[in-house]
């Protein structure tokens, strides 16, 4: 399905299954490099799936594990996955990295501190890189816990209780005010500058937007329009700096 976050408003997009095969996902991430959704299933067999967000089908991977429980799964803002696949037959709940090539889990380490039992049912990163998920009971009568997770030690700290079989967190990523700078080099001056949903300045050449851009999408281009001065000369290098939006790297 697809939810619109303003109005709640929920779009059926197919089945992971169109045979009927009962598959069930227990968390879902978009990777944050090329806008792949990802999915890990929920049932004895865990699995990495991809799902087309056009059909809703989903396509195994590999990663296949006999374990139950637990079953969150996230991506950084480098694209590397993190899963917490195990948590009810596994003595050990563990925080793995998974290749998105065959599904292979990575062992970061056991999970540890934080509310018991360390069973995490879904989880996601926040805008400034920090891995969050949801500490469950499994089906019990208690309330979940929101907690942070160390994605290099795998040590939990509890946020906070939370409403009772909670299953799902999510942060709105790429918020904010956008704002794109162009400074000029010498030998050309701008007669006009515009783009769609874009708002721009000409005397400051600066354009800004405030929409959610999505994993792997792009915003409309800017195209700026210039005069040539008859001084030019011959090669000139125009520059632009790009800014806000909850970006995480500012050094690119």
């Amino acid at each position: 399905i697809q939810i619109d976050p303003s109005t709640a408003l929920v779009t059926d997009i197919g089945a992971f299954d169109p045979f009927g095969g009962g598959s069930t996902m227990s968390d879902i991430t978009f990777d944050q490099t090329t806008g792949v959704l990802y999915a890990w299933r929920a049932a004895s067999g865990h699995g990495l799936y991809t799902i087309d967000t056009n059909t809703g089908l989903a396509t195994f991977i590999g990663g296949a594990t006999p374990e139950f429980g637990g079953g969150g799964i996230a991506s950084d803002a480098s694209g590397t996955l993190f899963n917490t696949p195990d948590g009810v037959t596994n003595p050990s709940p563990t925080l793995t990295m998974v290749s998105t090539v065959d599904g292979s889990p990575t062992v970061v380490g056991a999970l540890s501190g934080g509310p018991t039992p360390r069973i995490i049912n879904a989880m996601d990163f926040n805008g400034s890189g920090t891995l969050y998920g949801v500490q469950t009971t499994q089906g019990g009568i208690f309330a979940t816990h929101i907690v942070t997770i160390d994605t290099t030690t795998a040590a939990m700290s509890d946020v906070g209780s939370s409403v009772s079989r909670l299953d799902a967190i999510a942060f709105q990523r790429g918020s904010g005010e956008v704002t794109v700078k162009d400074t000029l080099p010498a030998g050309l001056t701008a007669t006009d500058i515009s783009g769609p949903g874009w708002s721009c300045t000409l005397a400051t050449l600066t354009c800004t937007r405030s929409d959610v851009l999505d994993p792997g999408m792009s915003y409309p281009p800017i195209t700026l329009t210039v005069t040539v001065d008859v001084n030019a000369p011959a090669t000139v290098i125009n520059s632009a700096r790009v800014s806000g939006g909850g970006e995480v790297n500012t050094s690119n």
